[in-house]
């Protein structure tokens, strides 16, 4: 990161430190107006939200975030459509503890995982749509294409191994809300256009129709990309009906999503085709490609119940058929096509009381999935495999007032069980079964003092995870080298934090944790295209991750967000790639990261925002053994400016606006990275209308 770089961000993380230390001081200061004076006076009261959470597998009854041990990040409706962004992670990507960096070269297919985990050779993050889990099953990875961005209510970001939500989320949860019809009709449309092509056709409308509500929705992006064999097209058509009886009482959702999508892939770049020109292609025509299409149907039921009681009920399926086209720069080509349908559901019973005047809340659960993956390769290592994937969790969770709303006991576990069915057509003594199941606990305590302000909230906890090894490990694709013997990875979380909130103009968190791995499953790579996974027997993460957020009156908002994570072996591993001793850093994990961002409102009106994001140095994809020179540190800065006019809202955002040149992820063969896009801009105008019929 050049000098000028790092004294505008050293700059930008002093100012919001500053702007944060006066929201706090004005809230404790004698001479400001109190919250009822100012409602008594008609003014608008402006104050940070306050957060409720649903930790459960399902949402059913809201908790009060003071009553969780643990950290949970929100973003809000509001968030996401002012953010621009064209996918979840984009987001995100500011929030302390996410690894993210791009395998393909196409901007909508990211990977990210958190506090430490790689992504590789899976993503250990478990991402949630309105209570489907979309991680792919044979590779546990996600289709952020896939996700309709523009069409989500709010988004929760749960760091940590979480117990409850079953298998591979050794992470973290990424837990996703789609729009519902309100009780007002409500239409809005988005055209807007910039840089590499990047065109956005958006619009929906939503509302009440008798006793049900509707939503319905439609965005469209192209871009020509910033690199060349880049282009993207996707299309996404999202629509909901909901019916609600009495209140609270019945609450029914039915949704369906349409996605089409055709994603260039121009792969990554030696160091003398970086010099040469950062924009080019690492593929000879027609160059790699994917194209995809989703239908997927969700089907959500929340009943009150006599006595305390609520069920919640979910069930859904998805289909995914995708053609892939690569080309291996060792020579050969790979023709895939794949069809993955997934279906399966969830019950859920809730139950709510105050036995000797302590609130309980209980929940127990069961979930069921099952999925049949087929796939054929007819490139140069021809290949017909399929796959039948059950899966069977039961879980349940506790949270009792030891002391009425002072100190919480949380506790918990979850069963997994799962089935893994593989058979090749082309050569059955490959045929396996493979079956994995294990018990996962978990457990927590929360303090909480509300009175006098500040507000803070003390906790600790204890949690334990465990992931299968997907398809895709256990019997890889050709030239991939196959390893059906692989053991289960387990981990154990400890975790111990805080949460302050002073008065309704700052909060800040902090949390430490340690997790610790055995039999992690770690992708090694042989060469440019070739590798296999192997299990490790021990490694460890442990790290702080710090927020701050704070507001100055109507003026102006901001966050800074930090995180330092050691992500390391604790007993030597000889690899294929070499030997990693005790200590060595696991590669792709940066140790620090800072995220800040500001918001300013100089005019009714007017909004002008800066975003800017530091990553640490990290290691190359395949250099465990850490003898290779470091991917480096890198900061990119985006900016925006909205102005909005009666139901007009325009817009200019501009990404990476100091045009920094840098790469988010590099492997140790080559070696080879990839390039992120240089500065970027894109105009567009929103229209929102609301109440245009009775």
């Amino acid at each position: 990161m050049g000098s000028n770089a790092f004294r505008t961000w050293l700059l930008c993380v002093v100012v919001i430190g500053l702007l944060v230390g006066a929201a706090s001081a004005q809230e404790k200061s004698g001479e400001e107006k109190t919250k009822e004076q100012k409602t008594n006076e008609g003014e608008e009261v402006v104050q940070l939200p306050r957060v409720t959470v649903s930790t459960t597998r399902l949402p059913d009854v809201p908790l009060d975030l003071r009553r969780y041990p643990g950290q949970v990040r929100s973003v809000t409706e509001k968030e996401i459509e002012t953010s621009g962004a064209d996918t979840v992670p984009e987001i995100i990507k500011t929030e302390p503890g996410i690894t993210l960096y791009n395998l393909t070269g196409n901007s909508f297919e990211p990977t990210l995982d958190m506090r430490g985990f790689s992504g590789e050779p899976i993503t250990t993050t478990t991402v949630i749509l309105d209570g489907v889990r979309v991680n792919n099953p044979g590779l546990n990875s996600v289709d952020w294409s896939l996700i309709p961005v523009k069409d989500l209510q709010g988004i929760q970001v749960i760091p940590g191994t979480q117990s409850i939500f079953g298998r591979n989320t050794l992470a973290g949860v990424v837990n996703l809300q789609t729009k519902r019809g309100g009780p007002v009709p409500e239409a809005t449309f988005e055209v807007a256009g910039g840089s590499f092509g990047h065109q956005r056709y958006r619009g929906s409308v939503g509302g009440p129709v008798g006793d049900f509500d509707y939503y319905l929705g439609f965005t469209q992006e192209l871009a020509d990309g910033f690199r060349d064999d880049s282009d993207s097209d996707v299309t996404q058509f999202f629509t909901k009906v909901g019916r609600r009886i009495g209140n609270p009482g019945t609450d029914v959702t039915l949704s369906y999503l349409f996605v089409d999508d055709s994603l260039g892939r121009p792969g990554s770049l030696t160091e003398a085709q970086l010099a040469q020109d950062r924009t080019q292609s690492a593929n000879l025509p027609p160059g790699d490609s994917i194209e995809r299409t989703l239908h997927a149907g969700t089907l959500n039921v929340r009943q009150n119940l006599p006595a305390g009681f609520s069920v919640a009920l979910n069930a859904f399926i998805r289909n995914v058929q995708q053609d892939s086209f690569d080309v291996f720069l060792s020579g050969g080509t790979s023709q895939t096509k794949t069809d993955i349908t997934t279906g399966g559901g969830i019950a859920q019973v809730t139950h709510e009381a105050t036995p000797f005047d302590r609130r309980n809340v209980f929940v127990v659960g069961v979930e069921y999935t099952q999925s049949d993956t087929m796939g054929t390769d007819s490139g140069t290592f021809p290949s017909d495999q399929e796959t039948d994937g059950k899966t069977l969790g039961v879980f349940f969770q506790d949270s009792f007032d030891l002391i009425p709303e002072v100190l919480i006991l949380s506790a918990g576990g979850r069963y997994d069980y799962d089935r893994i069915d593989f058979s090749d057509k082309l050569d059955p003594t490959k045929d396996r079964l493979r079956t994995f199941g294990r018990f996962n606990p978990m457990a927590g305590l929360t303090w909480v003092a509300t009175n006098p302000d500040p507000e803070v909230v003390v906790y600790f906890s204890y949690s334990e995870g465990s992931r299968s090894p997907t398809v895709n490990e256990l019997f890889a694709f050709a030239p991939f080298s196959s390893n059906p013997t692989l053991e289960a990875p387990t981990s154990r979380t400890f975790e111990l934090g805080t949460r302050v909130r002073v008065g309704e103009s700052f909060q800040g968190t902090m949390a430490l944790f340690q997790t610790d791995v055995k039999d992690e499953i770690l992708f090694v790579p042989t060469g440019p295209f070739t590798g296999m996974n192997e299990n490790v027997d021990e490694t460890r993460r442990r790290g702080v991750e710090l927020t701050l957020r704070g507001r100055y009156g109507e003026l102006v908002d901001g966050f800074v967000n930090y995180s330092y994570i050691q992500a390391t072996f604790e007993t030597d591993a000889l690899l294929v790639s070499g030997l990693a001793r005790e200590g060595n850093d696991i590669p792709l994990v940066p140790r620090n990261r800072v995220g800040w961002g500001v918001n300013v409102y100089p005019i009714e009106g007017l909004t002008v925002s800066l975003t800017g994001l530091y990553v640490g140095s990290q290691f190359l994809s395949g250099d465990e053994a850490n003898q290779g020179q470091p991917l480096p540190a890198y900061y990119v800065m985006n900016g925006k400016v909205r102005y909005r006019w009666g139901p007009l809202t325009l817009f200019l955002q501009g990404n990476n606006i100091t045009n920094s040149e840098y790469e988010t992820w590099g492997l140790a063969f080559g070696p080879r990275f990839m390039p992120a896009p240089g500065i970027s801009f894109l105009a567009g105008a929103v229209l929102e209308l609301s109440g245009f019929y009775e």
